[in-house]
């Protein structure tokens, strides 16, 4: 087994059964990013910053190893969450209006879920030989 082989592996393991303690330290860094955002761009972005960030690290931090199994069996919609992080990214990174950060996210939606179909089908295919 290559090093490669190794590592894709553990990272695997890891995401679907972190520690305890990794679980629980999602939450709190989650809602601190999400308060940041929000001191810098507004109570907007912050609403949007803590739905993604609070909502996704109480997901891994109740159920890791669901959270995985349900973003291999939808690819596309978890390809779409590109969307939202693309405009929170552009909204805290950058001084653009709202609206070019809305719709740099609803460009993220549509590559994000083209990029997720994409992977599906390389998954349903198997491995490549």
């Amino acid at each position: 087994m290559t090093w490669l082989r190794r590592a894709i592996r553990w990272f695997n393991d890891m995401a679907s059964n972190p520690p305890s303690w990794m679980r629980w330290a999602y939450v709190p860094l989650a809602a601190l990013i999400a308060f940041a955002a929000m001191q810098q761009r507004g109570w907007l972005i912050g609403i949007v910053a803590a739905v993604m960030f609070v909502g996704g690290g109480l997901t891994m931090a109740l159920n890791p190893g669901g959270a995985i199994s349900w973003s291999r069996n939808h690819p596309k919609s978890d390809g779409a969450i590109l969307g939202p992080l693309l405009f929170l990214a552009l909204a805290v990174v950058t001084s653009l209006s709202l609206w070019w950060c809305l719709l740099g996210g609803m460009l993220g939606v549509v590559l994000g879920a083209a990029m997720g179909g994409r992977r599906g089908r390389l998954l349903a295919a198997g491995p490549v030989r």
